[in-house]
């Protein structure tokens, strides 16, 4: 089982872009704060309405370190869909990309 570090978030400038952000974090422990993951980073899709019965029992989300800075980190094999961390706290938190934004250039800790 992975386990998530308690990492602190980086720091924002007033110029940190979305995709700066994104490759300053470190994708897998922060994920891992959502999602327990095995050893391969494997785990249960939190974005069930893709799954039967709406819950997700069996792994297919793959979290993984970005292959370059900001690129995407996460992919869940039975909806066919990833993104980088953006994307999943989008998506896990139910906020539009505008207010996640502005939460996290507030300080608050995914």
């Amino acid at each position: 089982t992975y386990v998530a570090k308690n990492v602190a978030i980086a720091p924002l400038s007033p110029l940190t872009s979305i995709h700066a952000w994104c490759a300053s974090q470190e994708s897998v422990s922060v994920l891992a704060r959502y999602v327990e993951l095995d050893g391969r980073g494997m785990g249960c899709c939190p974005f069930g309405e893709h799954h039967a019965g709406g819950r997700h029992a069996h792994p297919s989300l793959w979290v993984h370190e970005p292959r370059e800075p900001g690129a995407p980190c996460w992919y869940c094999h039975t909806w066919g869909r990833g993104g980088n961390l953006f994307d999943f706290l989008s998506l896990y938190t139910g906020l539009d990309a505008r207010a996640l934004w502005a939460r996290i250039r507030a300080g608050e800790v995914f």
